[in-house]
């Protein structure tokens, strides 16, 4: 018999959890930051911050390498509490900044996917030495790969999982890949395989609808008012002002990167607006109704760039940063971008504005903790954002520009604010995906609020542990609200179970 699933306590959020190699603790990410708790008891501990991870992996010697955010190369941490993060050594220069970190057998190396930009075909798998920093490429891979005994690489390419002869300790691969499983999902945001495979001989994976959502609108009460007709793996939505079209990104299912899509409501096909090979991600709409924000990996790290909401293929770059921003508001008149800057000195995220008049851009929310989702109110002197200053992510709302007032809106957690037209309500979303609203009253100098309430619960899907995605979108007047909702094949979606996958290989 298989004992049921249960929930642990205070690991709400939860992303990306793995094992200890004693099957008693288990790494995971939550409200920015590393954790680990014991399954049979005790609240989870705190070990580093990490904004935006890429995964984690945990070696005998109780040894976490883990990567805090994209454009990070992975660090080391003791799973204990013993001394700070640090980086693990780059031989020969700067790291190449994989991703989803994986302990081999011997504890002392570890693989790691290394994305690419605008040529994903060139991305790998590589092995790594957790002391010197000594790096070997290993297979070409779109995602990330996993040791499974007694001698194989697991990867994922084109929607199905394959296996490659692997000596764990000389690392040396030999002959072709062979196929395990067709039509294994892939998170086409972060390139992770959705699969795991225990020591045992094990394997468990997810198939490709997980990760399907559809554009739902809802009255305030939760009511279903009808399907807008987009539906995919979308991960971030914005309305035009006049909310007669939405803007999304929506990832290819056969290549599995993003471009941003626009749908007018009322007709029967949506049309692509970008048409770059890299991603293009997290749109965001200007208030006037001209412009259209957005993330690009085009190079690394991502950059801030425009198009025009009237015309596709007129994409321009807004100004050449050496960190990974991300946009996530404009003020009124369009004038100011808000964006995410993420600092790998605290390995979070800060809040920044560029005025597009002089493309000198300047802190807004700059701290040690993380902040995201900068949102200026209508009327320009307040600005909503998410912290985790408290040890979880609360929207705030602080004086713009300030300095003045600052006050926590959300009581329980909080995500991805956004504004009433009229700046007289705040809606946000609840940790468990409930849609709050929050009732707030602009004064000269200060504001009042009321204790937020709760609207009505989605099925939005994360597909980005990084506060960066949108998935739900306000009407102008506060009365309707477009969702990505997860599809009822998504939301359903069991994990497929394989005892003995290797059973009939020959190696």
């Amino acid at each position: 018999t298989v004992d049921p699933a249960k929930s642990l306590p205070s690991t709400d959020g939860a992303s990306l959890p793995f094992w200890s190699p004693d099957s008693r603790r288990i790494g995971f990410f939550a409200q920015g930051l590393l954790k680990t708790v014991d399954i049979s008891n005790g609240p989870p501990r705190t070990l580093a911050e990490a904004g935006g991870a890429r995964g984690g992996t945990w070696n005998e010697d109780d040894v976490i390498v883990f990567v805090p955010s994209p454009p990070d190369g992975p660090y080391r941490v003791s799973a204990n509490r013993e001394g700070e993060a640090t980086p693990v050594p780059s031989a020969g220069g700067r790291s190449a900044g994989g991703w989803f970190p994986s302990f081999l057998p011997d504890g002392r190396h570890f693989l790691e996917f290394v994305p690419t930009v605008n040529q994903p075909e060139n991305a790998g798998v590589w092995v790594v030495s957790l002391e010197s920093g000594a790096r070997t490429r290993l297979v070409d891979s779109q995602s990330n790969a996993i040791y499974a005994a007694p001698g194989y690489l697991l990867f994922w390419r084109e929607g199905t999982l394959r296996a490659l002869s692997f000596d764990p300790e000389t690392h040396d691969v030999e002959g072709s890949p062979m196929d395990v499983a067709s039509g294994v999902g892939l998170n086409p945001v972060t390139n992770q395989a959705l699969f795991s495979v225990s020591t045992s001989g094990t394997l468990a994976y997810f198939a490709g609808a997980v990760g399907q959502s559809e554009l739902v609108w809802f009255g305030r009460t939760g009511n279903g008012i009808g399907k807008a007709g987009a539906t995919g793996v979308i991960n971030t939505i914005s309305l035009s002002p006049d909310a007669t079209s939405v803007v999304y990104d929506l990832a290819d299912p056969r290549t599995a990167t993003f471009d941003l899509w626009q749908l007018v409501f009322g007709r029967p096909e949506a049309y692509k607006l970008t048409f770059n090979p890299a991603n293009d991600l997290f749109p965001v709409w200007s208030h006037t109704g001209e412009r259209i924000a957005f993330s690009s990996l085009r190079e690394r790290p991502p950059q801030l760039y425009e198009t025009s909401a009237k015309a596709s293929g007129n994409e321009t770059l807004l100004f050449k940063s050496t960190l990974p921003t991300v946009p996530s508001g404009w003020s009124a008149d369009g004038q100011v971008l808000f964006y995410t800057l993420t600092d790998p000195k605290t390995r979070s995220g800060d809040i920044w504005a560029l005025p597009l008049g002089s493309r000198v851009p300047h802190p807004v929310v700059n701290s040690a903790s993380d902040e995201r989702y900068g949102m200026p109110s209508p009327d320009g002197r307040w600005l909503a954002y998410v912290s985790n200053e408290s040890g979880t992510y609360e929207v705030n709302v602080r004086a713009f520009p300030g300095p003045g007032v600052r006050r926590q809106v959300s009581t329980a957690g909080g995500s991805q604010p956004q504004w009433r037209r009229d700046g007289r309500e705040l809606f946000y979303m609840a940790p468990d995906r409930t849609l709050m609203m929050v009732d707030f009253e602009s004064f000269p100098e200060t504001f009042t609020f009321k204790p937020a309430e709760r609207l009505f619960t989605t099925r939005t899907k994360w597909l980005e542990i990084q506060g960066t995605a949108r998935t739900y979108a306000a009407a102008p007047d506060g009365q309707r609200f477009l969702v990505a909702n997860a599809t009822e094949e998504s939301q359903s979606a069991a994990p497929t179970v394989v005892l003995n996958w290797v059973a009939g290989f020959a190696r």
